[in-house]
């Protein structure tokens, strides 16, 4: 049975061994499970805003709280030897889960960002690019050299309103990523660090009253000191309904320029080789040749001499 997987994932596959000095996962998430970080190898990290997803009660002094007592018992479960394999390893894998967990709360509360935090807004998103922040300050601590952070943020799908709930949704969303990459220069970081949107879906071009329907043409934002910005890359379609970029199903728009090439532009200045491409991009050959000395848009900046340290940041 194939495993499901995701780029960022297969990426993890073939560069975590060789980027990064620990077992941690490269790849985390402060938006759940998620597919693109799903590797064959690897596998994702998931964390909160506050740190980890970790039910140990270890911020609490009192020894004798519920959760403490709760907790102590659940490792007394955990720490039983058990016959039959199943029982074994999913105690194992559990123990190991828990533990990982603290070792990264124990990180994460202990780093001072407070140099930065005010450069965030006070928002659900302000508090995810924070955490972002934290946790590629703390690359060393977790011994990661690569890293992939994911962020998400939904309600974007405007059925029966389109201008009105998307302009305060852009709003929040360009202060925290004006916040995020602040905070990145702050951090001597800005040019090692890459922001990008991606989305599953775009909207038709035409009306169903005051909202629009799926679509399949959009775009996309890259920002990050490696970026060639204030541009428009790709070939800009035909905007007209009917028009030949239009499949003729209400201004569903036919992209003109591949995912695979925007991701595969990020991956190669990710330190993923051409070699390595068919695997973690299997569809980027019909699209461009991986062994070219050209990048496939062309809106990074060629990479520096030095080879800096690689963080690959998705929201």
């Amino acid at each position: 049975m194939t495993q499901l997987s995701g780029w960022a994932g297969r990426a993890a596959d073939v560069l975590h061994a060789s980027s990064n000095t620990t077992n941690f996962s490269m790849n985390l998430s402060l938006a759940g499970n998620n597919l693109l970080q799903v590797g064959n190898q690897t596998s994702q990290f998931v964390v909160t805003d506050q740190g980890a997803l970790t039910f140990t009660g270890s911020y609490i002094g009192d020894p004798s709280h519920f959760h403490r007592i709760k907790n102590a018992a659940h490792r007394s479960i955990l720490a039983q030897q058990y016959a039959n394999l199943v029982q074994q390893s999913f105690s194992g894998l559990t123990r190991s889960s828990i533990e990982l967990q603290e070792f990264f709360l124990e990180q994460f509360s202990s780093y001072d960002d407070s140099a930065v935090a005010a450069l965030f807004p006070n928002s659900y998103m302000g508090s995810q690019f924070r955490a972002a922040a934290k946790m590629i300050g703390l690359r060393q601590a977790l011994g990661l050299h690569r890293q992939t952070l994911f962020i998400g943020f939904g309600g974007w799908d405007h059925h029966t309103e389109l201008l009105d709930s998307q302009a305060p949704m852009l709003s929040v969303l360009d202060a925290g990523l004006a916040g995020f990459q602040r905070a990145l220069d702050a951090m001597g970081l800005q040019d090692s660090v890459l922001t990008f949107t991606s989305s599953d879906f775009s909207r038709t071009l035409r009306s169903n009253g005051r909202g629009t329907d799926h679509a399949w043409g959009a775009n996309a934002l890259v920002m990050g000191g490696p970026v060639q910005g204030g541009r428009i890359y790709g070939t800009f379609p035909d905007l007209a309904i009917d028009s030949n970029n239009d499949t003729g199903y209400g201004g569903r728009m036919i992209p003109t320029t591949s995912v695979d090439q925007f991701v595969g532009e990020m991956l190669r200045w990710f330190g993923v080789a051409a070699s390595d491409m068919p695997y973690v991009l299997p569809n980027l050959g019909n699209f461009y040749n991986a062994s070219s000395s050209t990048l496939p848009i062309g809106f990074l900046n060629p990479a520096p001499g030095a080879d800096p340290p690689l963080l690959l940041h998705i929201t």
